[in-house]
């Protein structure tokens, strides 16, 4: 079973490696939200339920049982736990399309506004993907 599991595993790292020439971040979700690793030098080791993640020095290890999904991005996906929280800072917010939906005075008055969907959010000088369900 193990060893399936690593062939599988070692199969997709090898079909990731070929795609991920096009992009500059491979993104890794947990339970806890994204995180970001740029592809260049990118290493990545199993051991003991854990991956370990290292591209040049920048590193991350993730328990596999919290990991979700990991994809490649062009861009440093930004997490909502990333913005800064203490200050109160407008927020302008895009659609998909990129059509400016409103601009609110917090993050928080943006959430409550909001009717249900994705958007792209802006405060200050982070972009960053705002889901309300």
């Amino acid at each position: 079973m193990k060893r399936s599991i690593l062939f599988v595993f070692g199969l997709m790292l090898t079909v990731l490696n070929g795609w991920s020439n096009d992009y500059n971040y491979l993104v890794f979700v947990t339970n806890t939200g994204p995180r970001s690793i740029a592809v260049e030098d990118l290493e990545m080791t199993v051991s003991d339920g854990k991956l370990v993640v290292r591209s040049g020095a920048d590193g991350e290890t993730f328990d596999l049982s919290t990991l979700t999904k990991m994809y490649f991005s062009d861009a440093a996906v930004v997490s909502i736990d990333d913005v800064e929280t203490g200050k109160v800072q407008s927020v302008s917010i895009h659609d998909l399309s990129g059509r400016l939906v409103g601009c609110y005075p917090s993050l928080d008055v943006a959430r409550e506004s909001l009717p249900k969907g994705v958007y792209v959010a802006k405060q200050g000088n982070k972009n960053f993907k705002l889901a309300k369900r």
